[in-house]
């Protein structure tokens, strides 16, 4: 199944423009000033959801994220596929129900494997929490000169 998204107003330029990684990460920061660490996961997610990330987009979400001292290191992990990772999480508080954010990185690449959202409260909702609400997987990323194409 192939989903297409909208792209983000996060990010302007989305590193397409040939900007260095310093620069994305002044833009990133400027653009998002208010976001926390669970703010920077999502961000991270939705723009792999929503775009093809360049190497210069990845290397700047990436030095945002290494950054944070809100974020919590979970260490060397296996997605759902079995792929070896590096899993980063945040708890989210703002609204109900509560949830915590977890992406898996490639220990090579440092391409995004995974996004998973555990409500870690019903909050209204018909679980028993904790509970994954919400996982994705990214099989490939890249560009094509058509919707057609299968990216390997």
């Amino acid at each position: 199944m192939v989903t297409t998204h909208r792209a983000s107003s996060a990010l302007a330029s989305s590193g397409r423009g040939g900007q260095s990684t310093a620069a994305l990460v002044s833009e990133l920061i400027a653009k998002n000033p208010d976001r926390d660490g669970s703010g920077w996961l999502s961000l991270t997610a939705e723009l792999w959801s929503s775009q093809a990330v360049t190497p210069n987009l990845q290397s700047a979400l990436l030095t945002i994220l290494a950054a944070r001292t809100d974020l919590t290191l979970q260490g060397t992990v296996y997605d759902r596929l079995g792929r070896p990772g590096i899993a980063v999480g945040a708890d989210d508080r703002h609204k109900a129900p509560a949830l915590h954010h977890t992406a898996i990185f490639d220990p090579t690449t440092g391409a995004l494997l995974s996004w998973e959202n555990v409500a870690l409260e019903a909050g209204g909702l018909p679980i028993n929490a904790p509970a994954t609400i919400a996982y994705t997987l990214w099989l490939s990323s890249g560009f094509t000169q058509d919707t057609t194409t299968t990216i390997p």
